[in-house]
């Protein structure tokens, strides 16, 4: 059975000195590299992100509402 290979992209980012360091120090923090801390960080805010985008959250009251409408629709209008 022949293993697969995944595919791989590279991102590259120039930043300051500031961020440079404080990006190393919390890398270092976690026991990571930056690259793997860089990753880690990018991709869990993009799926907050996501999440945030794609979903619809309704309160328990609206939530209710919506049921109540979808059990009991009104008639139609002219």
């Amino acid at each position: 059975m022949g293993t697969t290979i995944a595919k791989q992209d590279r991102i590259g980012a120039r930043v300051p000195q500031e961020v440079y360091e404080t990006l190393c120090r919390a890398a270092e923090l976690t026991g990571a590299t930056v690259n793997q801390f860089l990753v880690q960080s990018a991709l869990k805010e993009a799926q907050a992100v996501i999440e945030r985008e794609e979903r619809i959250r309704l309160s328990p009251r609206d939530w209710k509402w919506l049921l109540e409408l979808m059990e009991n629709p009104p008639k139609p209008n002219e």
